[in-house]
């Protein structure tokens, strides 16, 4: 007798973004791909652009599948934000960016490795509330606000350039007390 594993539950996922793509059976909304059934129930007119609220399941591969969509209308959507900054902090749920506090959750999409000190290009949909919920966070590899740390041994470098020239102004002054040492005599 072959014993098949139990599949795993669905985790129910929601989020909302900006649709970026759509075809019949993948819409990419803020970075995220979903799947698109044929009961995935959608309301509203999908358009490149539009903000949609997905209300999806997690399957055993991983992948989203859309159980609803609700596209909103233009006078409805929620003001898409995009800036640049250096990361002040990391949290769970919220991150500071260029002294905003943004919001993620599991649905945001990452790329490079964040850091303090980091710049980040952010784009997140701003709330009724006014607040921010990231739906992408670009980090730019080594690049950082303000003084930059291996500037410090660039500095340490130039005394290493100066030898050359230097030793032979070093030897002069010391062949000048040896003068002065004939003179006393």
């Amino acid at each position: 007798m072959i014993k098949r594993p139990k599949e795993a539950p669905s985790e129910p996922v929601e989020f909302q973004g900006v649709i970026e793509s759509l075809s019949d059976t993948t819409w990419v909304i803020s970075g995220v791909a979903v799947a698109i059934a044929g009961d995935t129930a959608i309301e509203g007119t999908p358009q490149v652009g539009s903000v949609a609220e997905v209300k999806a399941i997690r399957r055993a591969d991983g992948s989203l599948l859309a159980k609803r969509i609700t596209v909103r209308k233009p006078e409805e959507e929620a003001a898409v934000v995009e800036f640049e900054g250096s990361i002040e902090s990391i949290g769970d749920t919220m991150w500071v960016i260029d002294g905003r506090a943004v919001a993620i959750d599991a649905n945001m999409v990452i790329e490079g490795t964040p850091q303090v000190g980091s710049v980040a290009e952010v784009k997140a949909i701003q709330r009724a509330d006014g607040s921010l919920l990231a739906t992408r966070i670009e980090v730019k590899a080594g690049q950082r606000q303000g003084p930059e740390p291996t500037k410090t041994p660039q500095v340490m470098e130039t005394p290493e350039l100066s030898e050359g020239p230097e030793p032979a102004e070093t030897q002069e002054p010391t062949e000048a007390p040896e003068t002065n040492e004939s003179i006393r005599r």
